[in-house]
């Protein structure tokens, strides 16, 4: 469980006002993840942003109803929203000028890679530019395989892969240097969207023919029981580097969280910031967060008048009150806490009564 919260923390610091429970943002997450791990494969690690997702229960809550805090140390919630959390859009390498088309003779079939998710399976086909001087590989070749009767024929296959994303790390077309790659992807699957897969189609010797019928083999079998995909060329790219973090050394703690929350009403608890460093921390400018249970979620700013130092070594206490929406259904859910423009964060499992 908890390695499914940090997911859904790290896709809240991406955009917290997208809800955490729509297949959607795990098809996302799932997405995100597999072109990281390519990336990692094709270049130096990306930098990664660690967060430190921790839960603590049995305490009892500390925020009377005129929202004063009824332990010591505790500061008082702040009764300031904010607007939600917009988070600055990727940075992406500029795209290149298109060259003058890529020639089979000057292209060699470096290999084919694979990779699978949520029941698809990608093939990541690799060419590299052995030629003198720049070209670009644009659109989508052909698929041809060799039936049961040893026929080469023309494999049908719709446009567009689920593995096509993130788009700052796949520049298309690609247009190559001598000695650089580019990737199509082609993609098969047992488990169709939409209705019961039917009975699996399975090419032989599988082969991609370009524009100047050029043909590379990608596959001794390729077999598909859903639609064939396939993308467009691209040249992978590294992802940009993450945002500094404006906190290195803060990590978040959730304190006097109930283990049941009602539909409707307000639902108080304590984020602790500790402060893991040997330097204080002056909150200043002074942050605003974001706070989710299931579908209803808001963004204050942090009562930094009071305490708008985090000692060295030190933590300071922040009483929280989130309005639980009545629209919010009846079961276990995910309570996140995140600062803006942070990877400072905090989430644990809340179970709603209605």
């Amino acid at each position: 469980m908890i390695d499914r919260l940090e997911q859904d923390l790290r896709r809240v610091l991406r955009d917290p006002r997208r809800s955490p429970t729509p297949p959607p943002d795990l098809v996302e997450r799932v997405r995100t993840g597999m072109a990281r791990r390519r990336a990692r494969r094709r270049a130096a690690a990306a930098a990664a942003a660690v967060l430190a997702v921790v839960a603590v229960a049995g305490v009892a809550a500390v925020l009377t109803r005129d929202t004063s805090p009824a332990s010591p140390g505790v500061v008082p919630w702040l009764d300031a929203p904010v607007a939600p959390y917009s988070p600055p859009p990727p940075s992406a390498v500029p795209a290149r000028p298109t060259a003058a088309a890529c020639h089979g003779a000057d292209l060699r079939l470096v290999g084919v890679e694979g990779e699978g998710a949520t029941g698809r399976t990608g093939a990541f086909v690799h060419v590299q530019n052995t030629g003198r001087s720049r070209c670009t590989l644009s659109g989508s070749p052909q698929l041809t395989g060799l039936t049961a009767t040893g026929a080469r024929v023309p494999i049908a296959a719709e446009h567009g892969t689920f593995f096509d994303y993130p788009p700052q790390t796949q520049q298309r077309p690609a247009t190559i240097d001598p000695r650089e790659q580019a990737v199509l992807t082609i993609e098969t699957s047992y488990t169709c969207e939409g209705g019961a897969p039917a009975s699996t189609t399975t090419y032989r010797r599988v082969q991609i023919r370009l524009p100047d019928g050029a043909t590379f083999d990608i596959a001794d079998r390729l077999g598909s029981s859903c639609p064939f995909r396939i993308g467009t060329w691209y040249r992978p790219v590294q992802p940009p580097p993450e945002p500094p973090e404006p906190w290195p050394t803060l990590q978040a703690r959730l304190e006097g969280l109930p283990a049941t929350a009602h539909a409707g009403q307000p639902f108080d608890y304590v984020v602790e910031l500790a402060n893991t460093g040997p330097a204080d921390i002056t909150l200043d400018p002074c942050p605003a967060y974001t706070e989710a249970l299931g579908r209803t979620r808001a963004d204050y700013r942090l009562n930094c008048q009071t305490r708008p130092v985090v000692p060295a070594f030190g933590s300071v206490r922040f009483a929280m009150r989130l309005d639980v929406g009545t629209d919010v259904p009846a079961g276990p859910t995910k309570m996140l806490w995140s600062l803006h423009g942070s990877t400072v964060a905090a989430g644990t499992g809340v179970t709603v009564i209605r």
